[in-house]
């Protein structure tokens, strides 16, 4: 099947399993406010889905603005999809079990989520605090996640793949005359794992090598804003980041991969953003699997990308 193929065929599948679950107008919490270009093409490809339904946002937050307002019961609030649902990025995971504790008579939906758990008893905590409210849906974006949450969750629980795939192709200028030299995308935290071709190919002549642009330089404007928010005021950190900061990172995203010809990463979204960008792409599986879940669930059947373990 070809990248293009693709596409469609997973953007139908999302439209088709997340439509009838959004009846009503929503929040939309725990955007991400920091300078992941991945994080920011999740964000975007709910907005851009979430446009074509006949249903309002009432809100947009991060965790670092979201105050916990009065929400009437019934209201339905949406989770940023991603890779947080776990015990490895313990502050996202903990936001999310405190909204749902607090609104226990509101409509949960998790958009698609990776779910890892590195200690057992977190996940059956988890499972317990969730289980306890029979108004949550919980979208696996891989066969791993969804069969650990269908194990050891009573909610009702979808495989949905990653909504980076919802991105309006509008949005994807493609570059005719990309550079001869590849691309290697090497992320620099707790999720890398280091192989002996990893390095090999970090060392060859034709190989650029770098993480996501905006991770490799500070982004002090951006951190002071979020350190800063609860005296400049939340309002203006949440304008900036959804109307200047994430069409920013998006727009970076895509300058950065139409220089090159073929992507090798070791991050999920810079594949999936070369898929989108029409690029061949190889992955290496991240500490964890989810990289490999997640092509073994919805990728393995596309000519277009392959997967290094």
């Amino acid at each position: 099947m070809t990248a293009n193929d693709k596409i469609v065929q997973l953007r139908q599948t999302i439209v088709s399993q997340l439509s009838p679950l959004i009846d009503r107008d929503y929040y939309l919490l725990e955007l991400p406010y920091y300078n992941n270009i991945g994080d920011a093409l999740i964000w975007q490809g709910e907005e851009d889905f979430l446009a074509t339904l006949p249903h309002k946002c009432l809100g947009r937050y991060a965790l670092e603005t979201f105050n916990f307002p009065a929400i009437p019961d019934g209201t339905l609030i949406l989770f940023q999809g991603g890779g947080n649902f776990g015990d490895l990025w313990t502050k996202h995971h903990e936001f999310k079990m405190q909204v749902v504790e607090r609104y226990p008579n509101c409509k949960f939906l998790f958009l698609p989520q990776t779910v890892f758990f590195q200690d057992k008893t977190n996940l059956q905590a988890c499972a317990e605090r969730l289980s306890a409210n029979k108004n949550v849906t919980i979208c696996a974006r891989d066969k791993s996640s969804y069969e650990t949450l269908k194990s050891s969750f009573a909610n009702t629980i979808l495989l949905v793949p990653d909504m980076a795939f919802c991105i309006d192709s509008s949005r994807l200028p493609k570059c005719e005359t990309p550079r001869e030299q590849d691309l290697l995308i090497v992320r620099n935290d707790a999720e890398l794992q280091p192989t002996d071709e990893l390095a090999t190919l970090m060392q060859k002549s034709n190989i650029a090598v770098h993480d996501w642009p905006p991770l490799e330089r500070r982004d002090f404007y951006t951190w002071l804003l979020v350190k800063f928010s609860p005296i400049v005021g939340r309002g203006l950190l949440d304008w900036y980041c959804q109307t200047i900061y994430k069409p920013f990172l998006v727009r970076c995203g895509v300058r950065f991969l139409n220089r090159y010809r073929t992507v090798h990463s070791t991050r999920l979204h810079g594949a999936i953003l070369a898929l989108l960008l029409g690029k061949d792409v190889v992955l290496y599986d991240n500490s964890y699997g989810k990289n490999s879940g997640f092509y073994n669930t919805w990728l393995a059947d596309c000519e277009n990308i392959t997967l290094r373990r």
